[in-house]
């Protein structure tokens, strides 16, 4: 454990060099007050500076348990043997009677905008806006993948024609998080360096981007483009045994495994109205 401690820390040692990484990480804790969400999937400092082996152990006895796993085998496999082998090396592996229990938490909707403003010692700025967004069974959550395709979309990109190419910053980047409860939408943007007043720049012509994407609806050539390259994106992430089997467990774990093969399907019918 201490072996681990380190390596953790190393890590969050690391993390203070991106100032992208730092920024998310602070915003992520403002825009969730409530949901377990604002919490950094490697924890936090303090958190990880006080572990203990018993630490570990209590939390490995709670949650890593059959009955809270997902077994995903992928490959040019006998499944009658495969399933021989699952249940003589599995089955004897007790469960545990106690239930993992759910979050229950709905995050209360915003009612103000809120701000951070990092300070960090390098020279590089970084600005980003992130947006409440859908869960992956709410009815929009293909939309916004679709959205996502239509900001970034490589050279055919409104992030990368309308800022980046115009000289408005650096780098634009949109990312939509499919996550089991609303998540978030962010734009990240990196200032072009020794630009003055970088970041009010940026923003005015983020904000106009957006309206833009409100108040003009795109055409169907737009649309179909990144829903194409939405569906190409899936299939690229769940070529090859090992990343089949990943895409697989990581929707088991949202809800269920069938809506990895729901999914393209979902894509494939936003429309422009959408």
């Amino acid at each position: 454990v201490k072996a681990e401690v380190e390596n953790i820390q190393r890590e969050f040692l690391n993390e203070t060099k991106d100032p992208a990484a730092l920024l998310s990480k602070e915003l992520r804790s403002v825009l969730f007050t409530h949901h377990p969400y604002h919490n950094p999937t490697i924890g936090w400092k303090s958190d990880v500076e006080g572990l203990t082996a018993e630490h570990a152990r209590e939390f490995y006895k709670k949650f890593f348990r059959p009955n809270n796993a997902t077994l995903v085998i992928t490959g040019d496999v006998n499944g009658k043997n495969a399933i021989a082998l699952v249940q003589k090396y599995f089955a004897p592996i007790v469960g545990s009677k106690a239930t993992v229990a759910h979050v229950q938490v709905n995050e209360p909707f915003p009612h103000a905008e809120r701000k951070v403003n990092l300070k960090y010692g390098g020279n590089k700025e970084v600005l980003q806006v992130a947006y409440r967004a859908p869960a992956m069974e709410d009815a929009d959550a293909p939309a916004m993948v679709v959205i996502e395709r239509l900001l970034n979309g490589g050279h055919f990109g409104r992030l990368r024609s309308k800022l980046v190419d115009a000289h408005v910053c650096s780098y634009a980047q949109a990312n939509y998080e499919i996550k089991k409860d609303p998540g978030l939408f962010t734009l990240t943007c990196t200032a072009i360096p020794a630009t003055p007043n970088a970041q009010a720049k940026i923003l005015e012509n983020l904000d106009s981007v957006l309206a833009q994407l409100r108040e003009k609806v795109p055409s169907d050539a737009e649309i179909r483009r990144a829903r194409n390259q939405a569906e190409f994106a899936y299939y690229s992430e769940c070529d090859g045994p090992y990343r089949a089997g990943f895409q697989l467990g990581y929707f088991d774990s949202l809800d269920k495994w069938q809506n990895s093969y729901t999914w393209p399907e979902r894509l494939k019918t936003v429309s422009t109205q959408d």
